[in-house]
């Protein structure tokens, strides 16, 4: 699948590429690579307006950053990733990004972001 996305030329393809090819990187342990190839995948579905696999993209992307060791990275990519999840409606995948965001950041600040936006998720019908 990979290969046949390989020469994609419509933005979604390219998306799918990149982020496929991360996961691939992530599970063979090249975590940077992983980590660029998924900014890649979210910056791409940014352009396409397609903020859900945006969200999961960058995701992938703070996976790769948390096991390279990057935790400050990886908690900045979950809580935009949180964000993204939770302004388009998606709370029960939003709220576990923003708590591993809460878990990997030394950030008072984050910190204080994400439990905003858990709360503001806990204040909705």
């Amino acid at each position: 699948a990979i290969a046949r996305l390989a020469s994609a030329v419509l933005p979604e393809q390219q998306a799918d590429e990149a982020e496929l090819a991360a996961r691939r990187n992530l599970r063979q342990g090249r975590f940077a690579t992983a980590a660029e190839q998924a900014q890649r995948a979210a910056d791409v579905r940014r352009q396409a307006l397609d903020y859900r696999g945006m969200a999961r993209a960058l995701a992938v992307a703070a996976e790769a950053e948390a096991d390279a060791g990057n935790m400050r990275q990886a908690a900045n990519l979950y809580m935009r990733a949180g964000q993204s999840a939770v302004a388009q409606g998606d709370a029960s995948t939003g709220r576990p990004w923003l708590r591993r965001a809460m878990a990997l950041g030394d950030d008072a600040a984050l910190h204080e972001a994400a439990r905003s936006a858990i709360a503001a998720l806990q204040a909705r019908p």
